[in-house]
């Protein structure tokens, strides 16, 4: 191969590249900043401890990098040039079964978590109301669900 030819090749590559390139900033980031999804993400990963050098943690950092995408993409409305939304969904699911996967490998699937009485009745609210609620100051109301401040005991 020819100096020309192969410069030629690299130009092809090179143009590919900056294409998917493009691609993926609008699917996983924005014009504005075209880092702002690696910000997100190293933010999250941070908030939620994830161990990116543990084989769980790296599950679960792509399963948080496929929320991020899936986020970008309905807060703004945007059409998906990559891959489709449903794709992300579908990518997440996996990664989420990676990581149960792997702490299954590890031993940690046989957690048992008491559930909820279901379904819950009124009295259960009643209950929950009289024991819990009462005991923390309420803060506000909003059309998704009622925040109060303290915690559960």
């Amino acid at each position: 191969m020819d100096l020309k030819d192969f410069v030629s090749m690299v130009e092809k590559v090179n143009n590919n590249r900056t294409a998917i390139l493009d691609n993926k900033n609008h699917d996983y980031s924005c014009k504005a900043d075209a880092l702002a999804n690696f910000k997100r993400i190293a933010k999250a990963v941070e908030i939620l401890g994830i161990d990116t050098k543990s084989p769980i943690g790296v599950a679960l950092f792509m399963l948080v990098m496929k929320v991020d995408r899936f986020n970008n993409l309905t807060k703004n409305d945007a059409k998906p040039k990559c891959e489709s939304v449903l794709d992300t969904v579908i990518d997440g699911h996996n990664y989420l079964d990676f990581a149960y996967a792997i702490s299954s490998e590890n031993g940690l699937s046989g957690v048992k978590c008491n559930p909820l009485p279901s379904p819950l009745t009124p009295g259960d609210w009643k209950q929950f109301e009289k024991e819990v609620l009462k005991r923390h100051v309420w803060v506000s109301n909003n059309p998704i669900g009622v925040c109060y401040s303290g915690q559960y005991s």
